[in-house]
């Protein structure tokens, strides 16, 4: 048996048993290929001839797992610190074209990743490769210190308006050295701390860019009604000629599992005080973790009907080593929460509802051309975090497979 820490709260998940229900994965097939550049650089295209749009991201085998200690928040800073593409963009036809084509663009840092995202017409993805290939070609050195001060700034802004938020920094930085340990990867939040990103210097960034953004370590990623062959001849014709760099291989140390809960008592500035539940949770290639998905969705529904107020998810995530899945109350109290936890653990729950909706929502994520809970996300993950391009599948299965006991 599995037991998964939680803040607040303590819930056992056992491994699933056989089931005799058949899952036809024909309804969630995509039309994925993939194949890689001779300087290493990935290529992932996953066509579609029903949308008119494309989707173009830029994924970096990098995110706040790999930081060292004192420098939590590189990661994140770097996302808004890499150059921009001058010479793509100052020509008049190519700015005016990426004004009129322009739909949606975004940017994130993981705990295992970074990446860019654009999303244009499926007839104009040369321009947005052209300018993700430049940008991650510039020369470290062309970063200034005025560059990391302004950036800096940025992210600073988006510590102060996350307060009270269930991304808060106050809140997911202690509960994530609860749940994972200090030392673990996992182990702090994304965003880091304002006084380690304060110590930070311009060679500090420029190392990180020189170390972890070559072709090797890198993946381009494109969704949409588009042809492959173009997508791969674009990719050689932009990103041919940068350097392999060095690859980095996801080795995170496991998420050992843990036979307790704990709990965290803080004081943040907000409006009134709130109850956080997190879970850790395998690892993105285990299968297993959408019944934990499963199982917190449906506490999350019940403490919801017993409490009459609105509990939320919180700022969860899924990694290579394991993840967390989180739920925000803002209202009760943590002796009620565990009384209620506990009574709806000896129950046999009425699993129906919750997996129909889950498998729903996942079904409209495979076909969405956004940044966040994608097509894009889904496929791009499977092949990084899990070496299989469409391990999404399995996934699926066990969503459409489980059972009140699994």
């Amino acid at each position: 048996m599995k037991q998964w820490a939680a803040l607040c709260a303590f819930v056992c998940l056992a491994a699933m048993p056989a089931v005799a229900a058949t899952f036809d994965p024909a309804p969630y097939a995509l039309d994925i290929t993939t194949s890689r550049l001779a300087n290493g650089l990935t290529v992932l295209v996953i066509r579609d001839v029903h949308v008119s749009d494309a989707t173009v991201e830029l994924w970096f085998r990098v995110g706040s797992g790999d930081e060292t200690a004192e420098q939590h928040g590189l990661a994140h800073l770097f996302e808004h610190t890499l150059p921009g593409a001058k010479n793509v963009t100052t020509p008049v036809p190519n700015r005016l074209a990426q004004r009129r084509d322009s739909l949606d663009s975004n940017g994130s840092t993981a705990v295992d990743y970074t990446n860019m995202f654009q999303r244009v017409p499926a007839t104009s993805i040369e321009l947005p490769i052209a300018v993700f290939a430049e940008r991650m070609s510039a020369a470290p050195e062309s970063i200034t210190d005025a560059d990391l001060a302004a950036n800096r700034d940025i992210v600073f802004a988006e510590f102060r308006n996350s307060i009270g938020r269930p991304w808060d920094a106050a809140v997911a930085g202690p509960m994530r050295r609860v749940l994972f340990g200090s030392d673990h990867p996992y182990g702090h939040a994304v965003i880091g701390t304002q006084l380690q990103l304060d110590a930070l210097t311009t060679e500090d960034v420029r190392r990180w860019f020189r170390a972890r953004y070559g072709a090797a370590n890198t993946m381009l990623v494109v969704s949409g009604n588009v042809d492959p062959a173009q997508v791969v001849a674009l990719a050689k014709k932009h990103f041919g000629s940068i350097a392999a760099g060095q690859s980095y291989p996801l080795a995170l140390a496991p998420v050992t599992p843990r036979d307790r809960d704990e709990s965290l008592a803080l004081s943040v500035p907000q409006a009134k005080p709130s109850l956080t539940l997190a879970w850790r949770t395998p690892a993105w290639s285990d299968p297993s973790r959408q019944e934990v998905a499963l199982a917190v969705e449906l506490l999350r529904r019940r403490l919801t009907d017993a409490l009459q107020c609105e509990v939320t998810e919180g700022y969860g995530f899924t990694g290579a080593a394991g993840g967390a899945a989180v739920l925000q109350l803002p209202c009760g109290d943590p002796s009620r929460a565990r009384q209620l936890l506990s009574s709806f653990l000896t129950s046999t729950p009425d699993i129906a509802p919750v997996r129909d909706d889950r498998l729903a929502d996942l079904s409209e994520q495979l076909q969405h051309l956004g940044w966040r809970s994608s097509r894009a996300q889904w496929v791009g993950e499977g092949l990084w975090l899990a070496g299989d391009a469409k391990a999404y599948l399995a996934q699926v299965e066990r969503i459409a497979t489980a059972t009140p006991a699994s």
